[in-house]
């Protein structure tokens, strides 16, 4: 009776979730078969059930993971609609407002060297003064406009192979007056070697300046602003990381939103990064804040590198 006994537990352990629950009986007749049968048995069934249950974690985690996709291209996209949308409104308006500005900038200028011709004894400097300042603000609004019809431009780019090493240099190049002037040494971090890229060199230039123009007015007190390349499978992911001023929680959010700018109303018309994101996401790229603080801000661009984008 005592074999019986034991299987008769052991069907009540496995019944109760022991899964693992093993009979111990060395016998060779009958009910010694029935046990070791028994036990091949519920180790299979304890097998599959950590099969099962690990699946079931890992399709959790998948399932997270997936969300998180969807989540960040659903956010992509509605960016991108955001911008095709403000772009067309753009183009009208820049389109109407350039005449009249420029206008008023050669008129104002005009009139300023007649009186400056006709005046004695400063008599006309304050209206001089006054005529110099709508000089300086319709160039100002004339700067917006450029910006909104770049910014409005849809036309297909033109892809074609490019050295990105180039590319970052002729960037440099254009920004060293601004670097030299706010005390910034610029490092690269990367090897000589070629890096070759199908993008729209032109393009991936504006982009670039605009980020690294981010970083330069982050950094009032001077200091250093680094570039590194690195080459993840078949991506380029291209890193400036500034020792600026960092970005806010409250703003970070916001900072690829058209006209959105943190800098005071006379500085900025809020459309660098905006542009710059337009351009990393017609290139199939993407482009984010790695991290932030007090102590800097790093962005990370990341573009394929693929001849089908030509």
């Amino acid at each position: 009776n005592k074999p019986i006994k034991k299987i008769r537990e052991g069907i009540e352990e496995v019944g109760n979730g022991n899964l693992d629950y093993k009979i111990e009986i060395d016998s060779k007749n009958e009910l010694g078969q029935v046990a070791r049968r028994f036990n091949e048995m519920s180790s299979k069934l304890d097998d599959a059930y950590k099969e099962i249950k690990n699946w079931s974690e890992t399709l959790n985690d998948k399932v997270s993971e997936k969300t998180d996709e969807l989540k960040n291209i659903y956010e992509q996209v509605n960016q991108i609609e955001k911008l095709a949308s403000l772009g067309k409104l753009s183009a009208t308006v820049a389109h109407e407002l350039n005449n009249p500005l420029a206008g008023i900038l050669t008129y104002s200028k005009l009139i300023t060297k007649k009186l400056q011709a006709l005046q004695k004894d400063s008599e006309y400097k304050k209206i001089i003064e006054f005529l110099e300042l709508i000089s300086h603000e319709s160039a100002r609004c004339g700067q917006i406009v450029k910006d909104l019809l770049i910014f409005s431009r849809s036309e297909r780019d033109v892809f074609a192979k490019e050295n990105l090493l180039n590319i970052i240099d002729n960037s440099v190049t254009v920004l060293k007056h601004h670097l030299d002037i706010h005390g910034i040494t610029l490092v690269k971090e990367y090897d000589a070697l070629p890096i070759e890229l199908y993008c729209n060199a032109h393009k991936i230039q504006q982009a670039l300046m605009s980020l690294l123009m981010n970083s330069i007015e982050a950094m009032p007190n001077g200091g250093k602003i680094i570039i590194s390349l690195t080459l993840e499978k078949n991506n380029i992911v291209l890193r400036i990381i500034d020792e600026g001023t960092g970005i806010s929680d409250k703003d970070l959010p916001h900072i690829f939103d058209p006209f959105f700018s943190t800098k005071e109303a006379s500085n900025g018309t809020g459309l660098g990064l905006a542009v710059s994101y337009g351009i990393i996401a017609n290139h199939k790229g993407k482009i984010e804040v790695e991290k932030t603080s007090n102590q800097g801000t790093t962005f990370r661009v990341v573009l394929p590198q693929n001849e089908q984008l030509a």
